[in-house]
């Protein structure tokens, strides 16, 4: 049961990561092409706001990856505490 509990966990992270990459470029191309149909405005609207929907995509893997990292990390600190053997006491 751990092993399938395992492999939807990384299911469910390969997905995260996918919408965290996908979602913010393709919400702001839609706005900026929203603003530029409303407002009469130029491209340039769209190309800027795909930028901020970039920036927005790196930043939120970033902080994805740091979490996971930390996650990691705290997994590796439990793992030494219970397999520390040189304790004495």
């Amino acid at each position: 049961m751990k092993k399938y509990q395992d492999l939807l966990k990384g299911a469910a992270y390969v997905t995260q990561f996918g919408f965290t990459i996908v979602c913010p470029p393709i919400v702001m191309a839609m706005l900026g092409l929203w603003l530029q149909k409303r407002f009469g405005l130029g491209s340039w609207v769209i190309m800027v706001f795909i930028l901020i929907g970039l920036i927005t995509a790196a930043s939120s893997a970033w902080s994805f990856f740091r979490t996971l990292d930390r996650q990691e990390a705290k997994k590796e600190a439990v793992y030494k505490e219970k397999t520390n053997y040189n304790k004495h006491g």
